[in-house]
């Protein structure tokens, strides 16, 4: 009898140490889940669009959209969420589009038509290639740039925004750490430890001077609210917290009008102090 338990003991900690190597070395693989073909595209929603290929500091070519409406005030920079590509975004593209700003989708490494394996450091240099043309190539000023992104999407918004000045950053359904995330879904794992994509939100976004705007539904079913709470709670003001409706891949900003209407107010405002010195973007 002491002999089983021994040997069923055994075999519970090589499952469990097998498990633990297998999060630690395919992480990358159970993290990103990248669509490589494009369902649609901005003309379809009735936005101007340029098919742009960025290229990053490592020499990475991504796939980007440029969409510029008559006139616009300012430009907007759509950091996407894991799941998809930037196709998937476009009805979120074409709220801003149509408040007036020029946006700029683009798909990380691994993603869409643009080259690479998606990894944390790599997320990150696709969104500074994306800063840089908006800022450097069109020549717009941080002042007028404003930084969205969603789920693992704001914490490279979060990222980008504590590099650089821009006129406002919103985070819909931000976590503080990817590996708190996890350790939300894997409650039994060593997960801080395991983690090779950190993803440290918590740890940048009280560095952050620019008007801030936190989206996050308390039926968040990936992403606790908690967590957007905290992260909210770390920032420093200017801050507001938009609480919405629905699940993580089910709800968000564009579920109710009186959401579209709260984030159409908050770009309002973070672009009205110099609009009347705005450049058009080029």
């Amino acid at each position: 009898m002491r002999r089983l338990v021994i040997m069923v003991l055994r075999t519970l900690i090589l499952a469990y140490l097998a498990v633990c190597a297998v999060m630690y070395f395919y992480q990358h693989k159970l993290i990103y889940i990248p669509d490589r073909h494009l369902s649609r595209t901005p003309d379809q929603l009735g936005m101007l669009a340029a098919d742009l290929e960025l290229t990053t500091a490592d020499g990475v070519l991504i796939s980007a959209w440029y969409c510029k409406p008559e006139d616009p005030r300012g430009a907007l920079i759509l950091c996407h969420g894991n799941a998809g590509d930037m196709a998937d975004r476009l009805d979120l593209a074409k709220v801003f589009y149509d408040s007036g700003l020029a946006v700029l989708l683009f798909d990380y490494r691994g993603y869409g038509r643009s080259g690479g394996s998606p990894d944390e450091a790599g997320t990150y240099r696709d969104a500074e290639a994306a800063w840089r043309y908006l800022t450097e190539t069109k020549g717009l000023p941080a002042e007028r740039v404003i930084i969205y992104g969603e789920s693992i999407g704001a914490a490279v918004a979060i990222e980008l925004a504590s590099r650089h000045s821009p006129a406002g950053l919103i985070a819909e359904g931000a976590f503080t750490t990817l590996y708190d995330v996890a350790a939300h879904i894997y409650p039994y794992l060593p997960v801080k430890l395991l983690a090779r994509v950190r993803y440290e939100s918590i740890n940048k976004v009280g560095g952050i001077n620019c008007p801030k705007l936190f989206i996050h539904s308390p039926a968040d079913d990936l992403v606790p609210y908690e967590q957007g709470r905290t992260l909210f709670e770390a920032a420093r003001p200017p801050k507001k917290f938009l609480a919405t409706r629905g699940g993580h891949n089910d709800g968000g900003f564009l579920v109710d009008r009186e959401y579209v209407a709260a984030v159409r107010h908050f770009v309002d405002q973070v672009l009205e102090p110099t609009s009347a010195r705005r450049p058009t973007p080029p």
